[in-house]
C-alpha cells in the first residue's frame, strides 16, 4: 500500500513540492480529472493513476509545438535573405542614398545647397 496509494505529503515530496503547494495544485487539477483520494485506502491517491494523469497532461501541453520543428530543416523555409540578395540590397541602399539626394535636387558634395542645373 505504501508504494501504490500515497498521502498528499508523500506525493508532494515525490513531486518536489511543499505540502501547501501540492494542495493548491491538486485543487486546480481535480477540475480537469486528477485522480481523487480513495476512501477505501484512507483517503490516499493511487500513485500510478496520478503519474499517468500527469504524463498525459504534460504530453497535451507539449503538443502545441509542431513535430516538424523538432526535425532538422524538414518543411522549414528560411525567411532570411540569401547572401547574393544581401549584397544587392546593401549596394542598393548605398546607391539609393545617392539617388535620393540627386532626386531631391541636392548635391552629393554639399547636401545643404541645391544642385545647379
Amino acid at each position: 500500500m505504501s508504494d501504490i496509494y500515497l498521502t498528499d505529503t508523500q506525493i508532494a515530496v515525490r513531486l518536489g513540492m511543499t505540502l501547501e503547494e501540492w494542495v493548491a495544485v491538486a485543487a486546480v487539477l481535480e477540475r480537469s480529472g486528477l485522480p481523487q483520494r480513495s476512501p477505501l485506502f484512507n483517503r490516499r491517491r493511487h500513485w500510478p493513476a496520478l503519474q499517468d494523469f500527469l504524463y498525459a497532461r504534460e504530453r497535451r501541453t507539449n503538443q502545441s509545438v509542431p513535430a516538424e520543428k523538432d526535425k532538422t530543416n524538414v518543411g522549414f523555409k528560411s525567411t532570411l535573405p540569401r547572401p547574393k540578395e544581401i549584397k544587392k540590397r546593401d549596394n542598393l541602399i548605398l546607391l539609393g542614398s545617392h539617388k535620393a539626394r540627386a532626386e531631391d535636387g541636392l548635391s552629393t558634395a554639399d547636401e545643404k545647397t541645391p544642385r545647379q542645373r
